[in-house]
């Protein structure tokens, strides 16, 4: 996640749009989950793996949900283009 330090994580303070925040937070809860999700399967925590797979499923819903949105808001803003 530190890949994203200068273009996400210190972009707080140069007014990001609230919807990129609430997208990000979204993709790096998504890849905790994973990490965590990944560990309990190894550590041989599988009750505790799939009663936090409810959790993921709704975490799921709103990855999607908030990269449809982030998507669309995107394609309808302006662009530059030089020349």
């Amino acid at each position: 996640m530190w890949v994203f330090a200068r273009t996400y994580f210190f972009k707080l303070w140069f007014g990001t749009p609230v919807l990129l925040h609430v997208h990000g937070a979204a993709m790096s809860g998504w890849v905790v989950l994973l990490a965590i999700q990944s560990g309990l399967v190894a550590a041989r925590r599988v009750q505790w793996h799939r009663r936090l797979g409810v959790l993921a499923a709704c975490w799921a819903v709103l990855v999607v949900v908030t990269g449809s949105v982030t998507t669309v808001h995107a394609a309808a803003a302006p662009t530059c283009t030089s020349g």
